[in-house]
């Protein structure tokens, strides 16, 4: 969407015909006589640990200043990063959540036949896989876990970065 500047302030073109409701504004029309210029945008910086903050336009081009985003946000964004990482991985093993319930419900159902004594050897088998899988999981959920530990208990951005680095996060 094409911007514009006047006075260092930043409008679109909706912003100016709201301003400006007696003037008929079409697209892509020149705005010099009410002195707006166009915005000449430049790439939104891009750097770990930072957040790229639009400011006041110098010459008419966009200008950026990039803001250290506070540990506690970046541990948070972490720690969402690898709760999603271990929710895939369990996704990949086993399947999504109508999946994961029906796997959980026939290991049930095939643990109280084998309470019963009623279980068959091929149920015996696939009750067995079912808690592999199971244990699989928990391992993964662990792990998960321990990263997320491991991550809270950062306490400057330094540590932080190395713990990321050797957690390979």
């Amino acid at each position: 969407m094409k911007r514009y500047v006047k006075n260092n302030e930043v409008f679109t073109l909706e912003e100016i015909r709201n301003a400006n409701k007696n003037i008929s504004i079409p697209d892509g029309c020149d705005l010099s006589d009410m002195g707006y210029k166009p915005l000449k945008e430049t790439e939104k910086p891009v750097k770990e640990g930072f957040e790229a903050i639009e400011i006041i336009p110098v010459n008419n081009t966009q200008q950026w200043e990039l803001v250290e985003i506070p540990l506690e946000k970046q541990i948070a964004a972490k720690v969402d990063e690898i709760n999603s990482a271990t929710k895939r991985s369990i996704i990949s093993l086993i399947g999504n959540d109508v999946h994961q319930r029906n796997m959980t419900a026939k290991a049930v159902q095939l643990t109280r036949k084998e309470i019963k004594g009623i279980i068959t050897p091929e149920e015996s088998i696939q009750l067995d896989t079912l808690n592999n899988l199971f244990s699989q999981v928990e391992t993964l959920i662990n792990e998960g876990n321990d990263k997320e530990l491991q991550i809270k208990n950062c306490t400057d951005i330094q540590t932080f970065k190395d713990k990321c680095n050797e957690l390979k996060i």
